[in-house]
């Protein structure tokens, strides 16, 4: 593995289930229909029921929690990317940047994991947070 990848396996000892390390069908959050109709339901009927309630109230100045949010993310942002960096670059440094993207041999499954991480926590931690709706 890579350098960075090591130390942080070292020093923050976390055990993710398989389930959320690699997709899973019918196992993985929201892969099957049932759980993503619950979902969107129960998202549509907070942001409505949440817009219906503040119809008539004054906006919460929320702009520190907005930028310490931001922060959080940007940094988990920062970290898979050079994560993600540490995998990809000598692949494109030995083979080039056609198989570094298109070769079997170079989606490894750390790869895959941090793809699955970084969409899944960007889909997961920023939908409706800056929403100004």
């Amino acid at each position: 593995m890579a350098p960075l990848a090591d130390f942080l396996l070292a020093h923050v000892p976390i055990s993710l289930p398989t389930h959320l390390t690699s997709y899973i069908p019918g196992e993985t959050p929201l892969s099957t229909t049932p759980a993503v109709l619950t979902t969107l339901t129960a998202y549509l009927a907070v942001i409505f029921g949440v817009k219906a309630i503040m119809k008539d109230k004054q906006a919460l100045k929320l702009t520190p929690l907005f930028q310490a949010h931001n922060v959080i993310l940007s940094s988990g942002s920062l970290l898979l990317l050079v994560l993600m960096l540490e995998e990809i670059v000598p692949i494109i440094w030995n083979d080039g940047v056609f198989n570094s993207l298109c070769a079997d041999e170079s989606w490894t499954s750390v790869r895959g994991t941090y793809t699955h991480q970084r969409c899944s926590s960007h889909t997961l931690l920023s939908r409706g947070w800056n929403s100004t709706t």
